[in-house]
């Protein structure tokens, strides 16, 4: 199973693909999933404010970990994890990210870490 979510931090597009447990992707999100995931650190989603524990052996939760802290997600693209719809996920990131977008036009620096 292979998913890759494309977004944006601080206006700088950003790619992370899962491939059956492992990160591929932006250099700086790999290591801060892998780190999260290593420490077994409970993640806030974007989808329905869910805690949930970063682990990127379960697909499902390895979406979760990876839109919850990209601030911007602009596509989905691979194989949907069991449960998880792309095109219903993006359409409700994209409403839920619209203020985001506009502060992340706005920032100087730095990257915005979004949890709810």
């Amino acid at each position: 199973m292979t998913l890759t979510v494309h977004g944006s931090t601080s206006d700088n597009p950003v790619q992370v693909t899962w491939r059956d447990g492992r990160l591929e992707g932006d250099p700086g999100l790999v290591n801060l999933f892998q780190a999260y995931a290593q420490a077994g650190e409970p993640i806030a989603t974007t989808l329905d404010g869910d805690v949930v524990e970063a682990d990127l052996t379960d697909p499902v939760k390895a979406f979760l970990m990876i839109v919850g802290q990209i601030p911007v997600v602009t596509a989905l693209e691979g194989d949907p994890p069991p449960g998880i719809d792309f095109a219903a996920e993006l359409a409700e990131l994209r409403e839920d990210q619209q203020p985001q977008a506009q502060r992340e036009r706005g920032r100087a620096r730095g990257w915005w870490r979004r949890t709810r």
